[in-house]
């Protein structure tokens, strides 16, 4: 919380928020984009999850400013808005049933879709929503079926996308903060990757890396979802996937 005290940092809360606030969409209340968590440019511009970020963005910043005196009242009222905004316009009939669109543009006009890098499944790790919803457990279902053209069965299987056509390693890490099936710390105990070293994606047969080697940002993200794991995210898990 020192941190907070430099006056750099201390002036960029408030920077950030404005910064924020000319990418807000009047018609929809959502925050647009033009890059997807892939980096590849997007149709649509008003992406779920880039919304839910900004979401918990406005948490943390109100917290941030609770801690330094500031008010922090229109960052909490700017939060709730935009959670109710992302209910009203992400939420599609899917194959599995209502589930979370990956992306909608003002039209109406939306997608399924996944992305490793910034997945659906985070939605209930970042408290958005219970892990016990019937519209995330069935976002969840899609993600890793048939339905998703960019799903790849196999022993180190998982969801990729247009960006790389392989399962991504970035979701062996999501899976590791939000699937209570075990099985997911064999499935990263057992992976090749490159040499041993996260990598983009991986061969959905032989856990071989495929793209993206020795991919360092991904190592780190890697890293602390098994470390937290194995000491302290089950907590997540107890009583709240029943």
């Amino acid at each position: 919380m020192s941190l907070l005290r430099e006056p750099a940092i201390a002036e960029a809360v408030p920077v950030l928020l404005q910064e924020i606030a000319a990418h807000r969409d009047p018609e929809t209340g959502l925050y647009e984009t033009f890059l997807l968590p892939t980096d590849d440019p997007t149709d649509y511009p008003l992406v779920i999850y880039d919304n839910v970020l900004v979401w918990a963005a406005f948490r943390a910043a109100a917290d941030l400013l609770r801690s330094r005196g500031a008010d922090a009242e229109g960052v909490c009222w700017e939060a709730e808005r935009l959670a109710e905004a992302i209910r009203r316009h992400g939420i599609v009939e899917g194959p599995e049933g209502p589930m979370w669109a990956w992306a909608r543009d003002r039209r109406g006009q939306w997608e399924l879709r996944e992305e490793p890098p910034g997945s659906l499944r985070l939605l209930a790790y970042y408290g958005f929503c219970d892990p016990g919803d019937p519209v995330y457990r069935n976002t969840v279902r899609w993600l890793a079926s048939p339905a998703n053209p960019y799903f790849f069965p196999g022993p180190f299987g998982g969801p990729g996308s247009p960006h790389f056509p392989f399962p991504g390693v970035f979701d062996l890490a999501n899976r590791l903060l939000t699937d209570p099936d075990p099985g997911i710390l064999e499935v990263v105990r057992r992976a090749p990757l490159d040499g041993g070293l996260a990598c983009e994606s991986i061969d959905p047969q032989t856990g071989i890396v495929r793209t993206g080697a020795a991919m360092a940002s991904l190592a780190g993200f890697l890293a602390w979802a098994l470390w937290g794991r194995l000491r302290g995210h089950r907590r997540f898990f107890e009583g709240r996937l029943r």
